[in-house]
């Protein structure tokens, strides 16, 4: 049961909110108040469309209120009761292509959302209700009442059986049968492998290569015994050979050093003799630590020669940079004070004249405050007299089309939708056309007012941009005054700078005098340390020459003591190449008859799988001839099952027609009413002596009787899990004493088979229909106005 709806921004509805409770609730008003908005948002709520949005003749974005404002957004909030669950529905759409949202609560607690599709899903199982069986059993949209009556038998039958739900059931009969279609080619398919694969089959292949197969493992294995004893001995014959290749080894590097340090002692001599002659004096070993002190003597006195040289060349460089920067300053200084005026060497001069531009500034400052003040005022204006133009505009091109509409129109009002005659049609022309007058004098009134304001507003325009320019101007002034005292204390600041730089000039002049002879003592030194290197190094070479000849009677020695024969080591590696020879052979032997070993069990193996799917094809063929004769059995009884199924919803739809026909309708001439299927969905009535088809029996009004009949009947037996009912204008084509009885049987009988109805309706009279709420809807179409709602006393 639907408790509270709540619309915002919602077509024509700013803020509506509704409460329902069980019985009949009844919204009543005129055309174009947002009665219909109402119970397509309670279908929005719940499924995420309703059929005017489902046929695409609306879109979201038109969902959306536009006047008398735009709006960016819609909400529908809807509260219900089910199985003694609260819950409750928020859907927003966004305007454009913003990402719509949608919530669901079950007391209080979110369990689905906001992805739109999870809370349609979520509702649909909750409820046991889609949306397709609700919007053609629950919900009858304005004239669509007898939307069942219009079709033909044919597709009434295919409508019925979608609402039944019976489509499944052919749907699964047809795949069943596709089915077993797929099955017995797949089965034909099957048999042609099978004989195929007996043709590539021989049982005396099989057995000749298993023979061959055990042959082959004998032969491997023997040679594997045989490579066992060879590679025994390739081991024995390789540890002797271990031994043989260390010494000769130790031979040959004794031999290589030996010859090594010959020729390093007769360079060493010849490299000690030059030396001796070019310092003119015998080099000892005993004279080294005499030499390595005279060494470092003359590098420490030249590591003080050096930074003593250092210290020249920066006092020099700095006298430079001195002289330098002290021209650059007496030709600033110089081109400075000749660039100024007489007059703008007075420093309070200067200041006084910066007081004053800046007071001007300010002046000018203050005055366009004050205009952008009035200019804001005019746009204001102006943007109000705007929306005045526009909101005029739309009145008479919405009076205009309406006239249009009434010019066409022939049996209904297309305002008020009652029956049009030409004296109705006179009077809404005359009514439209004054109404045009009126706000055509109005547009013109608010027209000059725009003109006078546009051009106000552009006067302030010039005022303020001549007042910029002036306080530019005077800016700049301000910048140049400020440019020329700068300019002054630069002067001061560089002539203080120039007298600092002469008194470092003079002091670092003094010091380059005390270091002048620095470099040519630095040149004797190096020469002294050069030849102490020499004779260093001459040193340090007969110091190596001497061990070097200590090293050459060591290794003699050795080599005399090692013993080693050449011509034996020679025949050792002979024996183990011959050995190692004969072990690859073996091996190689071992892998070719391998190899030929496995691909015979390829084939071996080829042949068993393909006996095997000889084996398995033949239990397939076998089980796939039973599951096509128990597809057989099972479409035919799929088939029968629809029927009853059909027959039995029919019947108790039936059932129900016939209890309410004679509760709703007021006359005695047609005593029943049920829906024939036979051939095709035919709905009879009965007179005094037959059942005869409703087509050219009945009239409008009862064909709307009926219609109203089918849909109540229908929507008991297939949503009584929903238990609702909602009627959009349904007295379309009744007569008084039909309206009537309806109003009484809403109240009053539909209570019995539905929980909750709601009735959509611009009759006075079905006021009387109301159980639980009544609600008047209104709205100014001429203005633009929103929909406002009224709570009604119950009629009695």
């Amino acid at each position: 049961m639907i408790k509270r709806v709540m619309l915002q921004n919602w077509r024509s509805h700013k803020h509506t909110e509704l409460e329902f409770g069980k019985g009949s609730n009844v919204l009543i008003g005129r055309m174009g108040a947002g009665k219909s908005s109402v119970v397509n948002a309670i279908c929005f709520a719940l499924f995420g469309t309703f059929p005017e949005l489902q046929r695409r003749e609306a879109s979201l974005d038109n969902i959306i209120m536009n006047r008398p404002l735009k709006q960016d957004s819609a909400r529908v909030e809807l509260e219900f009761l089910h199985q003694g669950n609260n819950y409750k529905i928020e859907r927003i759409i966004n305007a454009g292509s913003k990402t719509n949202e949608a919530k669901l609560y079950r007391e209080g607690k979110i369990i689905a959302g906001p992805k739109v599709s999870d809370v349609n899903r979520r509702v649909e199982e909750i409820l046991n209700v889609e949306y397709e069986l609700f919007s053609r059993a629950i919900y009858a949209e304005q004239n669509q009442i007898d939307y069942l009556l219009k079709l033909s038998p044919s597709e009434r039958k295919t409508k019925f059986d979608q609402l039944l739900d019976l489509e499944r059931y052919e749907t699964v009969r047809r795949n069943a049968v596709t089915l077993r279609n797929s099955i017995r080619a797949l089965l034909e398919e099957r048999k042609a492998s099978l004989s195929e694969q007996k043709a590539m089959f021989s049982e005396r292949e099989l057995k000749e290569l298993q023979k061959q197969i055990s042959g082959f493992e004998e032969a491997v294995e023997s040679k594997k015994r045989e490579l066992k004893d060879a590679k025994a001995k390739l081991e024995d014959i390789e540890e002797k050979m271990k031994s043989m290749i260390e010494k000769q080894q130790k031979y040959n590097f004794l031999r290589n050093k030996i010859a090594s340090l010959n020729g390093s002692i007769s360079m060493l001599r010849e490299q000690i003799g030059k030396m001796s002659k070019t310092l003119g004096k015998e080099i000892k070993v005993e004279n080294k630590e005499k030499a390595s002190g005279r060494v470092k003597a003359i590098e420490n006195e030249l590591d003080a020669l050096s930074r003593a040289e250092n210290e020249l060349n920066e006092i020099r460089a700095r006298i430079r940079e001195n002289r330098a920067k002290l021209a650059r300053i007496e030709y600033e200084n110089g081109r400075l004070l000749s660039a100024l005026p007489a007059d703008a060497k007075n420093a309070e001069k200067i200041a006084e004249k910066i007081k004053q531009v800046e007071e001007k500034i300010e002046d000018a400052k203050r005055k366009r405050e004050e205009l952008k003040k009035k200019r804001a005022g005019y746009e204001e204006e102006l943007t109000k007299v705007r929306k005045k133009v526009a909101v005029a505009k739309d009145r008479i091109a919405e009076a205009q089309e309406t006239i249009e509409k009434l010019k066409k129109a022939k049996a209904v009002c297309p305002t008020c939708k009652q029956a049009l005659t030409e004296q109705h049609r006179q009077k809404i022309l005359k009514e439209l056309e004054n109404s045009i007058a009126s706000n055509r004098a109005d547009l013109k009134n608010l027209q000059d007012s725009e003109k006078e304001l546009i051009k106000n507003i552009s006067a302030c325009e010039r005022e303020q941009e001549a007042l910029a320019k002036e306080q530019n101007e005077l800016i700049e002034i301000k910048a140049h005054i400020l440019q020329l005292g700068e300019k002054i204390g630069q002067a001061e600041r560089n002539s203080r700078q120039a007298e600092t730089i002469k008194k470092e000039i003079v002091e670092l002049e003094h010091k380059e005098k005390g270091l002048a002879d620095v470099k040519t003592r630095i040149e004797k030194r190096r020469k002294e340390l050069e030849n102490a290197h020499s004779e260093l190094e001459g040193i340090e070479r007969a110091e190596v020459l001497q061990k070097n000849l200590i090293a050459l009677d060591q290794y003699k020695k050795e080599l005399s003591e090692l013993a080693f024969d050449e011509e034996s080591a020679a025949d050792a590696k002979a024996e183990f190449e011959r050995a190692r020879a004969k072990v690859k052979t073996i091996e190689m032997e071992i892998e070719s008859k391998t190899g030929i070993m496995k691909e015979k069990k390829v084939r071996l193996q080829e042949a068993l799988k393909r006996k095997q799917l000889i084996e398995s094809i033949g239990k397939k063929i076998e089980h796939m001839e039973k599951t096509t004769e128990k597809l057989g059995l099972f479409i035919t009884a799929l088939k029968a099952t629809q029927s009853e199924l059909r027959n039995a919803l029919i019947d108790t739809i039936n059932q129900a027609m016939n209890e309410l026909w004679s509760k709703v309708y007021p006359y005695s001439d047609y005593t029943g009413l049920k829906l024939m299927t036979n051939n095709a969905y035919e709905l009879v009535v009965r007179t005094n002596s037959a059942w005869v088809p409703i087509e050219g029996t009945l009239s409008g009004g009862e064909r709307s009787v009926a219609a109203l009949v089918l849909r109540i009947a229908t929507s008991f037996v297939l949503a009584r899990n929903i238990n609702m009912l909602i009627l959009d204008e349904p007295t379309h084509n009744l007569d008084e004493r039909t309206i009537s009885v309806l109003a009484d049987m809403v109240k009053n009988v539909l209570p019995e088979f539905v929980e909750q109805i709601f009735l959509i309706t611009h009759d006075k009279e079905m006021e009387k229909a109301a159980s639980s709420t009544l609600y008047l809807l209104k709205r100014d179409k001429m203005e633009n106005g929103v929909t406002k709602k009224e709570l009604l006393s119950l009629r009695t």
